[in-house]
């Protein structure tokens, strides 16, 4: 594939860690672990750099319900699934993104791209 593109087949396991600093929890994504988290494709690369740029936590929300393969509502679908994606703390929504950003470079980059 041409290195102007992101490629989006790219899944990885990891797992969520939770510390509490200062009484506030703080959420560290880890390799390995029962979530699987998805690479994103270039439009949504820019629709989650749109979302931290605007502060937009709906957007975050749904595109974190994107990038996320499973372990998070894998028996529910639609608005069920969505309503479980509602109720997740909204940090833990920031770092799951933030995640799926660093591997998509990474992911080109150790493709050589």
């Amino acid at each position: 594939m041409d290195p102007i593109f992101l490629t989006p087949d790219v899944t990885f396991s990891v797992s969520i860690r939770t510390e509490f600093e200062k009484g506030l929890p703080r959420f560290k994504i880890e390799d390995g672990g029962p979530y699987k988290i998805r690479t994103a494709t270039g439009r949504e690369f820019a629709a989650i750099q749109q979302a931290f740029g605007h502060n937009d936590s709906d957007a975050a929300y749904t595109l974190c319900e994107k990038m996320v393969q499973s372990g998070i509502a894998d028996d529910k679908k639609g608005a069920e699934r969505s309503e479980v994606f509602g109720s997740l703390h909204p940090d833990v929504i920031w770092a799951i993104l933030l995640e799926v950003v660093k591997r998509s470079r990474a992911s080109e980059l150790d493709r050589g791209k």
